[in-house]
């Protein structure tokens, strides 16, 4: 297990003189945004090559947003530019190759977006018009556009809906028009588009659900959303019960998160989902193989909300997750969750296989541990 006791410098850590705006979390990485549009990472999206404290990237670009994906980054400049980098296998930078960059490059098409979001392969953004753009992967309809075409340069969604924001999953893409109306397509075996079906969609559509949603964020095989009553609903592959709704069993449409908690927001990762109660309380379900939960005892999944053990009332959350196939002898997947306090500073817990905590003391955390700049 890790320390809660760490050391500081003299005069303080970082975050408390430069305290991060939000966090992000992807496959083994976190990011965190500071008040200045600097972006600082750490695990397998650590600037060069992966590190268990947080570095600095983006270089001079100034952003406003940032999201990760499978060993890639994307963010938005305070200008509203699109910029991508890391992995670049499938085209998921959008830059018009696939050659990896350690670099932010500016995805093609010169746009303006208001909502960015990082898939496992692919990646969408949404124009200040209200457009949906997505490029990379679209081997199971994860763009929206009516094909399965992959691109390596931004691609219009389908149907003439205008979005305020967009959530990239594994194989498939959940968005909320600015009627509060959720749209998801890709794939659907699972039933993480919502529609009462397992039959894949490669045009937005409609999850079977009156409920008018703030937002939605999408998870490996299923997604979730908060509606504009604060109410948190799920669809999808319930495994280790990370849709939160108490029983076993995948649910086809949108499902209500037992607990009558009211959230703010949610994150989805792999098999477990977090959730920011309106007072800035932490819960997280699903599940706790690597004390992804927060709660302990390590090992035990939750399929209903369960608060973080900690007081700490924080003002952003994500979680992530590990494919560590690569790295181990024992293939498997992995998760780890971040969130910045009201405060500015920022917390992760669970694995730390590859550094995904942003602390240098190697092993998992079943509590919170604080992330120190260097």
């Amino acid at each position: 297990m890790l320390c809660m006791a760490c050391s500081s410098s003299p005069t303080g850590p970082r975050d408390e003189r430069s305290p991060a705006a939000s966090v992000s979390a992807g496959n083994a990485s976190g990011c965190a945004l500071l008040p200045d549009g600097a972006v600082e990472c750490w695990g397998l999206a650590a600037a060069g090559a992966p590190g268990r404290t947080p570095s600095l990237v983006g270089g001079p670009v100034r952003f406003s947003m940032v999201t990760l994906g499978t060993r890639y980054v994307c963010g938005l400049s305070v200008a509203g530019a699109a910029y991508c980098w890391g992995f670049n296998s499938t085209g998921q930078l959008g830059i018009g190759t696939m050659v990896d960059t350690i670099s932010p490059a500016a995805v093609l098409g010169g746009r303006t977006y208001t909502s960015i979001s990082a898939g496992t392969s692919h990646a969408c953004a949404v124009t200040a018009g209200g457009d949906i753009y997505c490029w990379g992967d679209n081997s199971l309809g994860q763009f929206g556009n009516g094909t399965t075409t992959s691109s390596t340069v931004p691609v219009l969604a389908a149907g003439g809906l205008h979005f305020t924001q967009v959530a990239a999953g594994n194989d498939a893409t959940c968005g909320v028009t600015s009627g509060g109306i959720a749209y998801c397509w890709g794939a659907n075996s699972f039933g993480q588009l919502g529609d009462g079906t397992t039959t894949a969609r490669l045009i937005p559509t409609k999850p079977s659900t009156d409920q008018t949603f703030a937002s939605v964020t999408s998870g490996s095989e299923y997604a979730c959303g908060v509606t504009t009553s604060h109410a948190a609903y799920c669809w999808g592959f319930n495994v280790a019960g990370a849709l939160g709704t108490g029983t076993p069993g995948d649910r086809h449409v949108p499902t209500l998160v037992v607990g009558g908690l009211s959230f703010a927001t949610l994150a989805a990762a792999s098999s477990h989902t977090c959730g920011l109660t309106l007072q800035g309380a932490a819960y997280c379900w699903g599940s706790d193989s690597f004390g992804q939960l927060g709660s302990g005892p390590l090992g035990v999944s939750r399929s209903t909300p369960t608060a973080v053990a900690t007081n700490l009332v924080f003002k952003s959350m994500a979680a992530g997750e590990y494919l560590y196939s690569d790295e181990t002898h024992n293939a498997g997947t992995s998760g780890h969750t971040c969130g910045v306090t009201t405060s500015g500073a920022t917390y992760c817990w669970g694995d730390n296989l590859v550094g995904q905590l942003g602390v240098a003391t190697p092993g998992q955390s079943v509590t919170p541990v604080r992330v120190l700049w260097p």
